[in-house]
């Protein structure tokens, strides 16, 4: 009896054992996930692009307290801006793709705009250029991005975050990385026009890696078969002649 008790006690110390360590590794691949790209307190991505329909798309953006992404120009000597958008109320941690109307101004092909964080704090989630003050980092320095939107650059979509966030300089959790460069990659465009050696062009899709060719042959499955039918006619009378 004492054998068959010790043996139950064994085994629950097991189960026990078991779903700690399971719960333990489940915890991590949670850490995992939400971890954040940039290791910095804050940080603004800026890239060039294309400014449609006069939005500016702030690359990334990471907050240590909630506050707004706002978007400057400069004047012609770029000694002075003057703010031409500002996004929606933001909470504290890592954005993506963030979208800020702007008001552009006329003249040039291309414009110089720069991104700053601005932290809430008067708790009315309605943006304050005066008391939302921009925020520094340990040099006192306003944590900014510069870039130039026109209408022959990139598209935002297109733009690749994690490589435009390691350009600025900023510190990167290089596991997260290497999974966003995975799964928000450009997408892998396999439908296209070929060139041909005269310069002109076909309509042959690829898709994966078979190329299908439209159907636009004028032998028929019955004209193979007419075909066919001539080819063996000839050879009979070429016997007979013989």
């Amino acid at each position: 009896m004492k054998k068959t008790n010790i043996l139950l006690l064994v085994l629950a110390i097991a189960v026990v054992i078991f779903i700690i360590i399971a719960g333990g590794n489940k915890s991590d691949e949670l850490s995992d996930a939400n971890d954040p790209l940039v290791l910095n307190d804050n940080a603004v991505v800026l890239a060039d692009q294309n400014a449609e329909a006069d939005i500016v798309t702030v690359s990334y953006a990471k907050l240590a307290k909630p506050g707004y992404v706002a978007v400057y120009t400069f004047d012609s000597d770029k000694q002075n801006k003057e703010l031409a958008g500002v996004s929606e109320f933001l909470s504290a941690g890592e954005h993506f793709n963030v979208k800020v109307p702007v008001t552009r101004k006329s003249g040039g092909s291309h414009q110089s705009v720069v991104a700053q964080i601005h932290e809430e704090t008067t708790n009315d989630t309605q943006f304050d250029a005066e008391a939302d003050t921009a925020v520094v980092d340990d040099s006192g320095t306003e944590i900014s991005s510069e870039a130039e939107i026109g209408d022959d650059l990139p598209n935002a979509e297109d733009i690749d975050v994690v490589e435009e966030v390691q350009n600025e300089g900023y510190m990167v959790d290089q596991d997260v990385a290497d999974d966003l460069s995975e799964d928000t990659g450009t997408p892998d465009d396999n439908t296209g026009t070929e060139m041909t050696e005269d310069g002109g062009t076909t309509d042959e899709e690829v898709v994966g890696d078979e190329m299908i060719v439209p159907d636009d042959s004028s032998v028929t499955p019955e004209d193979d078969t007419s075909v066919e039918e001539n080819t063996d006619t000839n050879t009979e009378t070429e016997q007979t002649g013989a």
